[in-house]
């Protein structure tokens, strides 16, 4: 089949049409085809008229449509429709994410977002049929696929890149905590603080006003973070670690113990990995004086450890550092 379009009708014969091809390959009865086609309670004709709409469709498609023992079924061929294609892709771009193939998660994500036509899914289609479950159930998906696609782009450092769109998704979709997150830490990892901490009163604000709830833990820690300037929501560093004789997955400033001082190794040997490590990241991200974005937690590190613990101080134990 062509991705040339055709005119298939009247809305009803649309609606008949898209129920058939939600479960293309399956038998639709017309009972349920009747219920997607027809809001609250049928005319009398409805099997008459549905007959008259798969009559004019089949017209149109050939035996595409075939007539089974109480209802319908539409054949197609795989990547024929759209919604298949759009879940497969989505489905695909969320195991490369959870596997830490953001690029790959892009690739599929993008092709998936590609597929939708409109703003909605169901647009010119009779509501309150049966079909509003299935239509919520799409518009649902793509706005997490969207969602996914931010996050995949987050992690390849693309914060300024999401920023539109992140804008624009959130004032059709304000109550979506995940996205204020997400728009938050593009914010954040983008130099404006104060617009982080802004969007956070914003996503605040809306779910009061529209839900009467306040934001959730996970947007609440978010928002602590911020303040705190948390080094764990800068981007993933570049792997740096081996260039400093430090095994281990060296990722991000998130990875560092909380507290390096009391840790069972000798102030000096640890101080100097410290700063052997800080000139790695230097040399592999091109980050230069006290503007980087982990200068002045390496530096006072290493000066504290320097100076040792405080006198009378109980030490904890704490992760050791694995060096090869």
């Amino acid at each position: 089949m062509d991705r040339t379009p055709v005119r298939s009708g009247p809305a009803k014969r649309r609606a008949a049409l898209a129920a058939l091809a939600l479960d293309a390959n399956q038998p639709v009865s017309l009972d349920r085809l009747i219920e997607a086609v027809w809001a609250g309670l049928p005319p009398r004709s409805a099997v008459a008229n549905l007959r008259t709409h798969i009559a004019a469709l089949r017209r149109l498609l050939g035996d595409r449509i075939v007539a089974v023992p109480g209802g319908y079924l539409l054949r197609v061929n795989a990547g024929e429709v759209d919604v298949h294609g759009f879940q497969q892709l989505t489905e695909s771009g969320r195991v490369a994410l959870d596997a830490g193939d953001a690029d790959l998660a892009v690739r599929h994500l993008t092709a998936a977002l590609g597929l939708w036509h409109g703003d909605a899914a169901g647009e010119g289609l009779p509501r309150g049929t049966h079909l509003d479950v299935r239509f919520a159930s799409l518009d649902e998906g793509r706005l997490d696929a969207f969602e996914d696609l931010v996050e995949a782009k987050l992690a390849l450092a693309e914060h300024g890149d999401v920023l539109p769109g992140l804008r624009q998704h959130l004032a059709h979709h304000p109550l979506r905590e995940r996205a204020w997150g997400q728009l938050m830490l593009a914010l954040y990892r983008g130099g404006d603080v104060a617009a982080a901490l802004h969007a956070y009163q914003d996503a605040r604000g809306a779910l009061r006003e529209q839900l009467g709830v306040e934001p959730g833990a996970e947007l609440v820690a978010l928002q602590r973070a911020v303040l705190e300037r948390d080094p764990a929501l800068s981007p993933a560093l570049p792997e740096a670690g081996a260039a400093a004789g430090i095994s281990g997955p060296w990722r991000s400033l998130r990875q560092l113990p909380l507290d390096t001082a009391d840790i069972a190794v000798r102030a000096a040997e640890l101080a100097e990995e410290l700063a052997a490590f800080a000139a790695a990241i230097r040399r592999s991200t091109g980050a230069r004086g006290p503007k980087a974005p982990w200068y002045d937690c390496v530096r006072a590190e290493g000066a504290r450890i320097a100076r040792g613990p405080a006198p009378g101080a109980v030490p904890e134990r704490r992760p050791q550092v694995t060096r090869s």
